[in-house]
Order: C-alpha cells, then structure tokens, then sequence
C-alpha cells in the first residue's frame, strides 16, 4: 500500500506518504463510510485516482 501511495504522491519526504498512509487506513477502515464515499475522502488526499487505484488500496 505504502508504495501505491508514494507512486501517486511522487517525490514526497516520507513522513509525507505515511502521513497519507496513516489517513487512508483510517478512511479504509471506518466501516460506517460506504465504498463511493472511501473513494471521495482518499481522492482528497491523493487528487483523482482510477479505479485501479482505489481497489488497490481497498483490497491490501
């Protein structure tokens, strides 16, 4: 998951990435959000992602 997300954020220190990490995680967890809406929170984080991406991140 980790590199998924450095490879969208690009060259950022990696405090940044795991920063990033920690927040998807917290999203990806919280089963009272719904997967559309998983999506939108990490797409705040990480700017647009495919599909590919989210189900990447969602099926880790």
């Amino acid at each position: 998951m980790l590199s998924v997300i450095q490879q969208h954020l690009g060259q950022q220190p990696l405090s940044i990435v795991s920063g990033a990490t920690d927040e998807i995680l917290a999203v990806l967890k919280n089963d009272a959000v719904k997967n559309p809406d998983k999506k939108k929170e990490i797409v705040k984080l990480l700017n647009p992602i495919p599909n590919q991406v989210f189900e990447r991140l969602y099926l880790k």
